[in-house]
């Protein structure tokens, strides 16, 4: 069998939202025979694999993705010796409180 498994399994909470969808047969037909293939039901097969997606376009909205060479540039910035602005300190201190967390 597969590696794929009903990740909603352990939740402790009850289905209690209905979600219904109209779909094409020969989709509904590709659904059934790979949920049964790993021995899920249809209804399990669909929410687990709905909700693996859900979560992996969370997880990529919070991900910066960079090329190594850009990287590298970007961490020996990072790394060297920063330069004084003149009057920097002063404007920091001044703007303290002015902007609140959310």
């Amino acid at each position: 069998m597969l590696g794929f498994s009903d990740v909603t399994e352990s939740f402790e909470e009850k289905r209690t939202v209905r979600k219904e969808q109209r779909v094409k047969p020969s989709v509904s037909s590709a659904i059934g025979r790979a949920a049964a293939a790993i021995g899920m039901d249809e209804s399990s097969f669909i929410i687990s694999a709905a909700y693996e997606k859900a979560k992996e376009i969370e997880r990529a909205q919070f991900a910066t993705l960079i090329d190594p060479e850009l990287f590298d540039a970007f961490a020996a910035a990072v790394a060297s010796p920063g330069q004084k602005i003149p009057g920097l300190a002063q404007k920091a201190k001044a703007s303290e409180g002015l902007l609140e967390d959310g």
